[in-house]
């Protein structure tokens, strides 16, 4: 202490400049503060009567650091602070009363700002305080405490909605095992406290939580009870903790997707061991969600609910130390769908208790699907797992199967004991009804396992009147719902279908339906028809007869894979067959589809009709006759052998038999992408067909638009009179076979014979001959043509063709160049090689050429388009061009023309040339040489140019260039264009004829 100053002048003025404390012990326990706190108080109340002023300039109290100053006619102020906490206070005196007003108080350490008034009463030495507390800015209040002797009470209005409660519970300093309940299981938007009051004991600080009362509500709650359950979520919650329980008391509150209604739960921490009770209250579902609760606390039930709500009043008191949990509920439902002892059941007004591991149903309706109805009582041991399962059956009816217990006065008893090592069912003597037909069952006591579930059935007659019988063994199964029997059926008879062997061995099993399975063939009558059956698996029931796989042959005509659905009442069905050929004994394979077909049946007693909407097809079988219309080949074009090799597949096709008549006949209407015929000029697509198939021979023969006639056996043989042949599509025909990729193709031999025709080369071109012959032999084409003296002949074998022809007349060349007019004269011809590349000559000798375009013809004939190449010559007489000689030397290769040597010999003059041509490029690039001798009226010739002077002669020259259709004439610089001798071309020209005939004919 420094400067000590005292003065006596009726009370006692006291100054002091610095006073400096240290205490002994750096840490007191809560109880020993609050005294010192006390004591400090109740001594300042004697400044009012002693002391008239007192200024403490500096005081220091370990770190603390303070000063004071008081006037018994002023009041004063205390200011204190450290590097935990500051405070700022003004001090007032009347009568008995001080007043010591906080203007600042802040709490660094926990983030604590007060202010307010602390009243001390120096007759009563009581406390009263009104203060403002900001804790960490999450809790704003005022605080209002009434101290007296060792007791403090106190009461708390909130400000501020509260958000987070960690920094207050650390202040206040809970026992670890209350912290995580009060804070760390809580989640929540806002806390509102409603009221917040309590008292503390001075001489028991660490027991005052137990005398706090708060009541509150919390926003958006997630309490989280139990780490390995789901939480429960509440939009508010009521929060009350009194007598040092917590109540929860949620609203609107879930958990596992449940509305938890009336359900609450508290945790009482007064005991020595903290307990929590959940109480559920609410309609829930003992879903695997809630049975996963109890058995979080080692209580099992044998069932899972899949649908409804039950009614639950279930009480857990949970030692949270321990987790031993005590179990006491009760669950009311009046319609719901459980897994029950392996069977998933419907049921209603069902009761079950529980008591720990101890459940009992003293009464369940119980429906399994639409196979059961029963009465149901069972008691249960969770932890031994014994008990009993007594079934009062009303009902049992497998409605697919048309099997039925026959209703008697009394129900069904069926006991069920569980024991641990072995199950048993005891089943008493029952009848049941299989459709209108009575089956009796003897009394059964059968060892049963939850999982199985399974009955082993003696050998059975079993009878089905009018209808069936079998002998029957196997085994059923209760949990599966399935039968596997053997049955040897020993007779079978229905509708009109009849089994025609004396026993037939087969597979049945019921797995919601009766499913039976023939693994040896199946011989049946049907309709009067032989039909045997293979691979067949059917299901029979009350009304229809499902067939799932068959192979099946009708007396050798028709196999399939049949699957599909036959309905007895109705004479109808819907039928899938799958790998389907159609055949006969007269033609082979009609028809052959892999994949689905869709077969609607209809039946009455006269007669049988099938279609396909999908290939449009349509058969119909009478008493008399049967008939197939494919009314369209386009849909059943490729799977038909038939239709392919005779590119048949645009139009529609009906074959039909009479049941008296040996032979089947046909008719088709089709449009063929090979226009064969042509009629006045004028190519055909359109063809109209009929014919027959001779059962002896499988011979077919038919007639096409009535103009050739067809027969096809093991050659076929075309034969036609005035009629018109499109020779490019015969040999596009015949090229195309040729690629097929068939790898069986139908290899037959063709001829060909027509009479007073002609061949269409194009429009208005054609070959008139007084006959024709072709023969397709060992994929070899030959073919000769004749009119009047001229004849010719074609060969074509392995891509390589020859043609020749010679002694063509006028009236020949007259229909094959349609651009020019013949007087008299001969024509030969000969081209070889490949559809690719080929040489070719044409030479016409004494002729007049009335319309001297002969060039344009000449290639018009080598390609059959018109108007390739115009050229003219001068036209010195009105009846024409009289030719000696005329002949076109060429080589073709990949649609060009190379023109090696054109030339033409008259009285006149002479032309020579040679140049190139391509169809495809629409383009000509041909030099012809003119020549004519100098007395030959000179001054006639329109030409514009050079003249090439000789000794007799005069000569020009002309450059054809530029497109095809529309060339370009020019004049150039004279010159001699050599060609070959006419001799060497008339050689040339017998070529292709000795390599058709071999040479063994000699040529003048």
């Amino acid at each position: 202490m420094k400067k000590l100053y005292i003065k006596w002048n009726e009370k006692i003025d006291v100054s002091v400049d610095e006073i400096h404390i240290v205490t002994k012990t750096d840490n007191q326990n809560l109880e020993l503060q609050y005294k010192n706190l006390n004591n400090l108080f109740n001594q300042l109340a004697f400044f009012q009567d002693w002391f008239g002023e007192v200024a403490l300039n500096s005081v220091t109290i370990d770190d603390i650091a303070a000063n004071f100053k008081y006037s018994s006619t002023e009041g004063g102020f205390l200011k204190a602070s450290s590097p935990t906490f500051s405070f700022k206070s003004k001090l007032f005196f009347e009568q008995s009363l001080l007043n010591i007003k906080i203007e600042e108080f802040k709490d660094l350490k926990n983030k604590i700002a007060i202010d307010g008034n602390i009243i001390l009463n120096s007759n009563t030495f009581n406390i009263a305080t009104n203060l403002h507390v900001d804790i960490n800015q999450d809790a704003l209040f005022d605080i209002f405490i009434n101290a007296e002797n060792d007791k403090i009470r106190y009461r708390v209005d909130s400000l501020k909605n509260i958000t987070d409660l960690k920094h207050i519970i650390d202040i206040f300093n809970f026992p670890n095992g209350v912290t995580y309940w009060v804070q760390d299981a809580i989640e929540m938007s806002a806390l509102s406290v409603d009221s917040f009051s309590g008292w503390i004991d001075s001489q028991n600080i660490s027991e005052a939580y137990k005398n706090i009362q708060i009541k509150a509500n919390v926003a958006d709650l997630v309490y989280t009870y139990d780490k390995q359950l789901d939480s429960v979520h509440t939009l508010t919650t009521e929060l009350e903790f009194k007598d040092g329980i917590l109540f929860i008391r949620p609203k609107d509150a879930y958990s596992y997707n449940f509305f938890l209604d009336k359900s609450w739960l508290k945790i009482d921490f007064s005991k020595k061991e903290e307990l929590l009770t959940l109480h559920l209250l609410f309609k829930g579902m003992l879903n695997k969600e809630l049975l996963g609760l109890l058995n979080r606390y080692k209580i099992n039930l044998p069932l899972l609910q899949r649908t409804g709500s039950v009614d639950t009043n279930l009480k857990l008191e949970v030692n949270l130390r321990t987790i031993d949990v005590h179990a006491k509920g009760e669950f009311f439902t009046k319609k719901a769908n459980i897994d029950y002892l392996g069977l998933n059941l419907d049921i209603t007004d069902t009761f079950i208790s529980l008591n720990n591991f101890s459940v009992n149903i003293p009464h369940m309706l119980v429906q399994y699907k639409d196979i059961l109805n029963s009465k149901v009582n069972v008691t249960f041991n969770a932890k031994e797992h014994i008990g009993q399962v007594k079934l009062d059956i009303n009902d049992i009816a497998f409605k697919e199967a048309n099997l039925y217990l026959k209703k008697e006065k009394e129900s069904l008893h069926v006991l069920y004991n569980i024991v641990p090592n072995q199950d048993i069912l005891n089943i008493e003597p029952s009848q049941w009804m299989f459709k209108k037909h009575l089956i009796s069952l003897d009394k059964m006591v059968i060892p049963f396992d939850l999982n199985t579930l399974k009955a082993e059935i003696p050998a059975t007659l079993l009878e089905i009147k009018n209808i069936a019988s079998a002998l029957v063994s196997g085994e059923a199964s209760l949990k599966s719902q399935k039968i596997d029997l053997d049955v040897d059926l020993l007779k079978y008879a229905y509708k009109n279908i009849e089994l025609a062997q004396s026993n037939l061995p087969l597979k049945l099993t019921y797995d919601k339906k009766i499913n039976i399975q023939a693994k040896e063939k199946i011989l049946l009558n049907a309709d009067n028809l032989e039909l045997t059956l293979s691979n067949t698996s059917i299901e029979v029931l009350s009304d229809k007869l499902n067939i799932l796989s068959s192979s099946f042959n009708v007396e050798d005509k028709l196999r399939s894979n049949l699957t599909g659905t036959y309905n007895f009442d109705n004479k109808d069905g819907l039928f899938y067959l799958h790998n389907t050929k159609l055949t006969d004994k007269t033609l082979g394979i009609l028809f052959s589809h892999n994949k689905r077909l869709k077969l609607y049946l209809k039946a009455s007693d006269y007669n049988l009709s099938l279609s396909s909407k999908e290939l449009n097809i349509h058969y119909i079988s009478t008493d008399k006759d049967w008939k197939i219309n494919f009314n369209s080949l386009k849909k059943i074009a490729k799977e038909s052998k038939i239709l392919q090799d005779y590119n048949l597949t645009n139009g529609d096709y009906s074959l039909y038999k009479h049941r008296d008549e040996k032979n089947m006949r046909f008719s088709s209407h089709i449009r063929y992408p090979y226009k064969f015929l042509a009629k006045r000029g004028k190519l055909i697509d359109e063809y109209k067909i009929y014919g027959e198939i001779k059962s002896d021979t499988k011979d077919i023969l038919l007639s096409i638009n009535n103009a050739l006639d067809v027969e096809i056996g093991k050659e076929i043989k075309i034969a036609g009179e005035r009629v018109g042949i499109n020779i490019d599509a015969i040999l596009d025909f015949f090229n195309d076979r040729e690629k097929s990729t068939d790898k069986n193709p139908t290899n037959k031999n063709i001829t060909f014979t027509a009479k007073d025709s002609y061949l269409y080369l194009g429009e208005n071109r054609y070959m008139i001959a007084d006959s024709m012959h072709l023969q397709y032999f060992n994929k070899i084409i030959n073919a000769q043509l004749k009119h009047k003296d001229g004849h010719a002949g074609f060969k074509l074998e392995e891509n390589k063709f020859y043609l020749y022809g010679e002694k063509f007349n006028e009236q020949f060349m007259g229909s094959l160049f349609s651009l020019s007019k013949f007087k008299g004269g001969e024509l030969n011809f000969s081209m070889s090689g490949n559809t690719k590349e080929f040489d070719g000559i044409f030479y016409i000798k004494n002729t007049i050429i009335r319309e001297a375009k002969l060039l344009n013809n000449m290639l018009a004939f080598i390609d059959t388009i018109p108007s390739l190449l115009t050229f003219s010559l001068p036209n010195y007489n009105k009846d024409g061009l009289a030719v000696s000689d005329a002949y076109m030397n060429f080589h073709s290769k990949d649609d060009t023309l190379n023109i090696n040597d054109v030339y033409l010999k008259s009285v006149q003059m002479e032309i020579a040339g040679r140049g190139n041509a391509s169809f495809k490029k629409n383009s000509i690039d041909v030099k012809l040489n003119l020549k004519t001798e100098l007395g030959s009226a000179v001054s006639k010739i329109p030409i514009v140019g050079y003249i090439l002077l000789g000794k007799d002669t005069v000569s020009t020259t002309l450059n054809i260039t530029g497109k095809l259709d529309d060339p370009s004439i020019s004049t150039m610089l004279a010159q001699d264009i050599i060609v070959a001798p006419l001799n060497i071309i008339k050689r040339t020209l017998l070529l292709p004829y000795y390599l058709i005939t071999g040479g063994k004919e000699e040529k003048e």
